[in-house]
């Protein structure tokens, strides 16, 4: 059982402000139960995400944003867990 304390979990969290808010093209993408992308950042690094609102209609060439978003739904004696996603930006 992986057990790691509330306080280990609260500080990893900190670097995943790192990188919200960056905004990238998608250079590559697949879909099936998710819609998983390859962006290339304006950061000149490449990140590979889960997309989030799936009717956004993702395309080669998009331009998508880093987000935060909720990795699974815990129940009661669990930290909430959050991750990076990508989100198309709309013009």
């Amino acid at each position: 059982m992986n057990s790691i304390s509330t306080i280990e979990k609260w500080r990893k969290s900190k670097i995943l402000s790192k990188y919200i808010g960056i905004k990238g093209v998608v250079i590559s993408m697949t879909t099936g139960r998710y819609i998983v992308a390859l962006a290339k950042m304006e950061n000149r690094i490449n990140m590979l995400l889960q997309v989030v609102d799936e009717s956004s209609n993702i395309k080669i060439n998009d331009k998508v944003l880093v987000v935060l978003r909720r990795v699974k739904i815990p129940n009661k004696s669990e930290v909430v867990q959050y991750g990076h996603k990508f989100k198309k930006i709309v013009k």
